[in-house]
């Protein structure tokens, strides 16, 4: 359970922070105004405190392995979406949104699957051996990302890549999930 809740954090967190570092070139490669990106970006910031609000308010009804799938899902669906819809700000704000409350909530979900899904015991060890190999990985996904920008020609091929990636910590974070219902 630790190596798919480490690979779970990994790679939404590389996602997250590659898609992050390249949202600006990302929009204006799709051809929106540099004042229209700012706009978009500037949602992010307050959709993380909306979505840990709005944690805080269903919290008490939801798992904590219901709320990670869905934390986890909402990034392929926003690089997925990104990459087919068409250009349009107003498009774009609702998954700025979605995306900024799922980074947010995120950092609650960490915090509460080691004591929930793994064990109680020796919390900061497990999370500082789990923040090690996440950090790492997040430092390195922004380069990562702009060698598929040039490799694949643009920003295409970076978004199907980050859903890969969104893809893979949904299923990490799954795999955890049932590796819990099958212990004793």
């Amino acid at each position: 359970m630790f190596w798919s809740l480490l690979l779970c954090f990994s790679f939404f967190s590389a996602a997250g922070t590659g898609f992050k570092f390249h949202l600006y070139p990302m929009l204006l490669e799709k051809g929106l105004s540099a004042s229209e990106v700012v706009i978009i970006i500037a949602v992010l910031g307050p959709a993380q405190v909306a979505g840990r609000v709005l944690l805080s308010a269903i919290m008490e009804s939801m798992s904590i392995v219901k709320l990670g799938v869905i934390t986890a899902s909402a990034l392929p669906v926003v690089f997925i979406a990104l990459a087919y819809l068409p250009v349009s700000m107003w498009l774009l704000i609702p998954l700025a949104v979605v995306f900024g409350a799922a980074s947010g909530i995120m950092t609650i979900v960490k915090g509460m699957s080691v004591p929930e899904l793994l064990t109680r015991d020796a919390y900061g060890a497990i999370n500082a051996a789990m923040n090690i190999p996440v950090k790492l990985i997040q430092a390195f996904s922004p380069w990562l990302a702009a060698a598929i920008w040039y490799i694949g020609g643009g920003y295409h091929a970076v978004l199907m890549f980050l859903a890969f990636l969104g893809v893979v910590s949904l299923i990490s974070f799954i795999l955890s999930a049932k590796v819990t219902t099958c212990q004793p």
